[in-house]
């Protein structure tokens, strides 16, 4: 993910936030932070108080800041994890 791909992201975050109803500072404030700073965002995803399009930014983030890639999963695709003896566990 790119610097341009990440802003135009937090743009869509922010034009989805106000769409939902909230203020207009407060959703740039918002999608600003999860952006630069997804640790504090990401920290609350258990509490389920954050915005979904915030939370993906926030995740988007992370991965930019760490330099990996960022690929959005969708609800329903399937994941896979692997088990200690290297078997495959899907879990839909």
């Amino acid at each position: 993910m790119t610097r341009s791909e990440l802003v135009e992201m937090r743009n869509a975050a922010i034009d989805a936030m106000i769409a939902d109803g909230m203020d207009e500072d407060d959703a740039r404030f918002a999608a600003m932070t999860a952006a630069a700073r997804p640790d504090g965002i990401l920290s609350e995803q258990g509490k389920s108080e954050q915005h979904p399009a915030l939370l993906s930014l926030a995740k988007a983030g992370r991965a930019f800041l760490d330099g990996v890639e960022y690929v959005p999963v969708s609800a329903a695709a399937p994941r896979m994890y692997t088990n200690e003896d290297q078997t495959a566990i899907w879990v839909s």
